[in-house]
């Protein structure tokens, strides 16, 4: 195989083109890899508000449960002096 003007211009074409399209390849995975980082620290800070709220939630289920068996033993002790009656 001879080397000629055109089997070289061949060559630097295709390593021109393959230095190209990796260069594109390698800035979108990092620009992939970033916007994956930014979404995990996004869905860190809606974790975290979304716990906050669970435990708000979970602290007045509680307080609404304490009541009611306040208020059922009241109806108790209610019904227990009608009977007497």
């Amino acid at each position: 195989m001879e080397l000629t003007l055109g089997n070289l211009i061949t060559v630097v074409i295709a390593l021109a083109s393959a230095v190209f399209t990796y260069g594109s390849l390698s800035q979108k995975v990092r620009d992939i890899e970033y916007h994956r980082q930014e979404c995990l620290k996004r869905f860190e800070i809606i974790e975290s508000d979304t716990d906050g709220a669970v435990k708000q939630l979970a602290s007045r289920i509680d307080a609404q449960g304490a009541t009611l068996n306040q208020i059922a033993g009241k109806l108790d002790l209610f019904f227990q002096y009608f009977k007497k009656d």
